[in-house]
C-alpha cells in the first residue's frame, strides 16, 4: 500500500473542512448553516467562538461574504472566519472594515517534527 501523502488542493481541503464543520456542529440544538459558492457559514448559535464559523475559499462573492459576516456580528456571537489563501486578499479589506482582526496565517494548526516558531499578530492571544 502506498501511504505517501499528497498535497491537498484548495477545493478538496475546503470540502473536507466543510464536511468536518457540518458534522461537528450539526447536532447542536440551534445549528444553522448557509452556503454560497466559496462560502460556508455554520453556526451552533452558542457563545463559543470555535463553534461558529465562516469558511471562505476561492470564488467567494464579496457581497455574500459581507452579508455572512454581518449576520454573525448582528447576533453578537463570537466566531471564527477561516479564509483560505485562494480566496485572495480582496476580502481582507472587507473583514477589516467590519472590525475583524488578523490572527494567524493558514494553516493555523500543524504537527511537525521540528519546533514551530511563534508568528502571527502579537496583539492576538489564543487561549
Amino acid at each position: 500500500m502506498n501511504t505517501a501523502s499528497k498535497p491537498l488542493s484548495e477545493s478538496v481541503l475546503r470540502r473536507l473542512t466543510n464536511d468536518a464543520v457540518t458534522m461537528f456542529l450539526g447536532e447542536a440544538a440551534r445549528y444553522e448553516a448557509a452556503a454560497r459558492p466559496g462560502l460556508q457559514l455554520a453556526l451552533c448559535n452558542e457563545a463559543v467562538a470555535d463553534m461558529n464559523m465562516l469558511i471562505v475559499g476561492a470564488g467567494a462573492d464579496h457581497g455574500h461574504f459581507r452579508h455572512m459576516l454581518n449576520s454573525c456580528l448582528e447576533r453578537q456571537l463570537p466566531f471564527l472566519t477561516i479564509i483560505f489563501p485562494e480566496a485572495g486578499k480582496a476580502l481582507d479589506g472587507i473583514a477589516a472594515d467590519l472590525g475583524l482582526a488578523y490572527a494567524v496565517d493558514f494553516p493555523f494548526m500543524v504537527r511537525d517534527d521540528v519546533p514551530l516558531e511563534a508568528s502571527g499578530n502579537p496583539d492576538v492571544e489564543v487561549v
